[in-house]
């Protein structure tokens, strides 16, 4: 298997597994993170709240947490990397286009492809193409890491990870 297809594997995997939203989440255990940390690093007691709901409502959902883990957006994608053994630090998600992506045209863009989100020339969200028109992404506080259509963001650049 290539690592794209691993890349493409993984990043699924922990919209399977349940993995949840937290701002500066890299991979941090769900089962065995305790709420202090959440409302150490979430950028407001609000959206502390709103990780732990989310937490709860998969819970009483009967969703099983025995393998999610915590991602901001960026996080997913560097947390994957690392596990492919393709990078050794963190990144945003502007630094991830700017340093690890060649850029590409809609039009090429391929399964293992990231797309992103900028805004007034700032890049804010990073997803990664698991599938034809279908992105995995740590979407937010109230839903976690989902697989979902593209249509469901305003994505407007895309990358290819190089050495992926």
């Amino acid at each position: 298997m290539s690592k794209r297809d691993k890349f493409v594997k993984l990043a699924k995997a922990e919209a399977t597994a349940n993995s949840l939203y937290l701002w500066g989440g890299q991979g941090e255990e769900v089962e065995t993170t305790p709420p202090e940390f959440i409302e150490k690093h979430e950028t407001s007691p609000a959206n502390a709240a709103r990780v732990l709901k989310c937490l709860a409502n998969k819970l009483i959902a009967g969703c099983n947490m025995k393998k999610a883990k915590y991602f901001d957006c960026s996080g997913l994608v560097v947390y994957l990397l690392m596990v492919l053994k393709i990078i050794e630090k963190d990144y945003t998600a502007a630094g991830i286009y700017r340093e690890l992506c060649v850029p590409i045209a809609r039009a090429d863009v391929k399964t293992g492809d990231l797309c992103f989100i900028s805004s007034g020339g700032k890049i804010t969200h990073v997803g990664i193409i698991t599938g034809e028109k279908e992105v995995t992404e740590a979407a937010g506080r109230d839903i976690g890491v989902v697989t979902r259509g593209m249509s469901k963001n305003s994505w407007n650049i895309y990358g290819r990870v190089k050495g992926l």
